[in-house]
């Protein structure tokens, strides 16, 4: 599947708190996706990264990565977006950058795959 377009914007929480949300465009349509506010920080867990930071890092290096390419699999997808950040915890370019695209892909395949 090749991504067209993408857009990271803020959304609110039912908490009233501000988290990254995702617009990913493909043939198929437009998918959308957010992840929740974590609080947690456990040593082994993914990192974020501040709000801000995340979406100038989905602009800036994300987009200009993914657009345009093709890709097969979610295995596919979300082992590219884990090279890109180079860390085993995310915290280049924050798991609260990557989840979003990760879940915005999988409901383009599903879609996608539904329609054949």
């Amino acid at each position: 599947m090749k991504i067209k377009s993408l857009k990271a914007y803020f959304v609110k929480t039912t908490s009233n708190k501000e988290t990254v949300a995702v617009l990913l465009e493909t043939a198929a349509g437009d998918f959308k996706a957010s992840v929740p506010f974590g609080l947690s920080t456990g040593e082994k867990e993914a990192k974020q990264v501040p709000l801000k930071q995340a979406i100038e890092n989905i602009e800036k290096y994300i987009a200009p990565s993914i657009i345009d390419k093709n890709f097969k699999s979610q295995k596919e997808f979300d082992n590219f977006l884990i090279k890109l950040d180079k860390t085993p915890n995310k915290a280049r370019l924050g798991a609260n950058a990557i989840l979003p695209l990760s879940i915005a892909f999988l409901r383009a395949m599903a879609f996608e795959n539904k329609k054949h």
